[in-house]
């Protein structure tokens, strides 16, 4: 679902439809990783190994961050808390 759908959407989702989509989708996590032997259960135990073979990114995602970082003046050096 993108932006422009989740925004137009008049009804919310019940729990039951959330739920549903959670489940589906840790199914598809865990066939992801059962096919390939893996030893982790969801992406949240995913390596930077893992990351880098099953996330791949378009070059359009790739350029997002250079895009915000430019049009928003944003820096990735660290900063100092008061």
């Amino acid at each position: 679902m993108n932006y422009k759908d989740c925004a137009a959407e008049l009804a919310p989702e019940g729990s039951a439809e959330i739920r549903e989509r959670v489940v589906r989708a840790r199914e598809v996590q865990l066939n992801r990783f059962a096919v390939n032997k893996e030893r982790i259960y969801s992406n949240a135990q995913m390596g930077s190994r893992q990351i880098r073979a099953y996330c791949e990114l378009s070059t359009d995602c790739e350029r997002l961050p250079e895009r915000a970082m430019a049009q928003q003046a944003l820096s990735a050096a660290p900063t100092t808390a008061f």
